[in-house]
């Protein structure tokens, strides 16, 4: 936690002496995956929250974003009698480099840390915590944006997992879930008011 806020800070201050600010809101769709265990299909959910970045020049430039961001995983055939739903809950900070291929069309990347605020499963229609789920998710980030006219943003962007998601199960019923990782394509508009 003590790098992350040391990461914030120093973007903060980048961002001040930088050229380009942009600020404000954006909003979107997961549609996310747990990798690696089996019959886990796609959830799809919101993302939502606040950007900031800037421009360093005619081809870089950064932004740093704070998100509410749903994610998990649906539960295909195999276990489907027993098991609903995995829905896990983020606020999620993804930082990425941009480069400019254009003046308005960024390719970016970077890491992106997700903080778990929610976990549950849906087993036998109850909802609660039976799946172990690590409290924080290191992701990769890859993407693209546009900055269109009048402040809008729209970005495209894949995250892959670099840590593990889930550990044990306590459902004596469940077999065993192996440890999987998020998948996940992130499709979002945004307004910059700067």
């Amino acid at each position: 936690m003590k790098k992350l806020l040391t990461l914030l800070f120093l973007t903060i201050i980048s961002s001040a002496s930088a050229q380009g600010l942009d600020f404000g809101v954006k909003l979107g769709f997961n549609f996310a995956n747990v990798s690696g265990i089996e019959d886990f299909e796609q959830r799809t959910g919101l993302s939502a929250g606040f950007f900031a970045g800037a421009r360093l020049g005619d081809k870089l430039g950064f932004q740093i974003d704070a998100l509410y961001s749903q994610q998990g995983a649906e539960v295909g055939d195999t276990y489907s009698d027993i098991v609903q739903d995995f829905n896990l809950d983020y606020i999620s900070i993804p930082v990425v480099v941009k480069y400019y291929i254009t003046e308005n069309l960024n390719i970016h990347a970077g890491p992106q840390i997700g903080i778990l605020l929610n976990d549950e499963t849906s087993v036998l229609s109850q909802t609660f915590d039976a799946i172990e789920t690590d409290t924080v998710d290191w992701l990769g980030t890859l993407g693209i944006g546009l900055d269109l006219p009048l402040g809008l943003r729209a970005e495209a962007r894949y995250s892959f997992g670099l840590t593990r998601v889930n550990g044990s199960v306590t459902i004596p019923s469940l077999p065993t879930i192996q440890e999987g990782r998020t998948r996940m394509t992130t499709l979002s508009i945004g307004y910059s008011w700067l």
